[in-house]
């Protein structure tokens, strides 16, 4: 999908707080931000597998998006095409297609921002499900995960909304579902069904083939999106690890590691004395924590989650990969703007933000 076939207007220099004003008793408005990339001006060397992040070298959201060409595509809005959160965006058959973990559906918009329409049904008949955990694109089959206790249930649709069947999987249960190629890979959190000791897991015939084993964060299950995908491989974090995983049909590998100083998450806590007694301790202390894990062909990108002292704040990290260099940015989640982000990834040359709004000044 390119963005000059898109839908969108063109803005430049123009500050965060001019995009967006509060707007009560209207249908709340999703757009889509896509913020270039190009020319980023990095403060800090960096090399391929190890990142040393210094929070204090963080600079403000605003002062990145100074400059930069900012293309908004506004979504369609009715009463048919309201989300109530956005916990997961795939980009896929030139379309967008978001996962609101509230309403457990798929919503699918077009290029131009129309909408498509909703996949799945949530009930107890045929072709309905409950407990929607995340979902996935293969193709023009929309694949949507769910779990039922040490039960796990794959409802499978077309694009276009039609029920195909579903498949099952007992004695096990899984919190994100990728696929690639042919085959099907499972994001386990710590559950030890069906003796799993794994935080990945490939599907196969005749059960699991583990991928990536479980480390020092194995007491810990987060019901969160851990994969994403760029070109053939797919991209693995886990919040309590400060490692990030890449994964092909046949192998994997640790692709970076990120060492967040007096931040860094202390393996102890995991293996001495009482486990929440310690995890209290360590939110206590501060922690910081890897939230999103993207590439594309230029840039790597991280957001990042770091409470301390009962402070939350959430930064961007962006690796140019030619310039080997790296930024860090505080994220807008922490203005008093009446604009957040829900969630961003990566596409192409831009840095793609859905923002649910007001109404637009422009």
């Amino acid at each position: 999908m390119h963005l000059s076939k898109m839908n969108t207007r063109t803005i430049k220099n123009i500050s965060i707080k001019q995009l967006f004003t509060s707007s009560s008793g209207q249908l709340a408005k999703l757009m889509i931000l896509l913020i270039s990339v190009l020319g980023l001006s990095c403060s800090q060397t960096t090399r391929e597998g190890s990142i040393n992040v210094d929070f204090r070298k963080a600079i403000s959201f605003s002062s990145w998006v100074k400059g930069r060409n900012i293309n908004l595509l506004p979504l369609e809005t009715s009463e048919a095409s309201l989300i109530g959160d956005i916990s997961n965006l795939k980009i896929e058959n030139g379309a967008y297609y978001f996962f609101s973990s509230k309403e457990q559906l798929v919503h699918a918009f077009s290029k131009e921002g129309k909408f498509i329409g909703t996949i799945g049904t949530v009930g107890d008949g045929e072709g309905e499900y409950k407990n929607a955990k995340s979902f996935t694109i293969a193709r023009d089959t929309v694949s949507i995960l769910c779990n039922y206790g040490n039960t796990v249930r794959t409802y499978h649709y077309t694009t276009k909304g039609q029920y195909i069947n579903y498949s099952e999987i007992t004695d096990a249960s899984f919190y994100d579902l990728e696929k690639l190629g042919n085959q099907a890979f499972l994001s386990t959190g710590s559950n030890t069904y069906n003796d799993i000791n794994a935080r990945v897991v490939k599907l196969k015939n005749d059960g699991f083939e583990n991928i990536i084993r479980l480390g020092m964060n194995k007491s810990i299950t987060l019901d969160q999106t851990n994969f994403t995908k760029h070109k053939n491989t797919l991209l693995y974090h886990d919040s309590f690890d400060n490692k990030v995983y890449k994964i092909s049909e046949d192998s994997s590998w640790v692709s970076h590691q990120l060492d967040f100083g007096k931040y860094k998450l202390k393996e102890s806590y995991f293996q001495e004395g009482d486990f929440y007694q310690n995890f209290d301790k360590m939110m206590r202390n501060g922690i910081a924590t890897i939230s999103t894990y993207l590439e594309s062909n230029d840039n790597t990108y991280f957001g990042l989650a770091k409470q301390s002292n009962e402070e939350n704040s959430s930064f961007q990290l962006i690796l140019d990969k030619k310039a080997n260099k790296q930024q860090l940015t505080k994220t807008l989640t922490n203005f008093r703007l009446p604009l957040f982000i829900e969630q961003g990834f990566l596409h192409g040359f831009s840095r793609v933000f859905v923002c649910r709004v007001g109404q637009t000044t422009l």
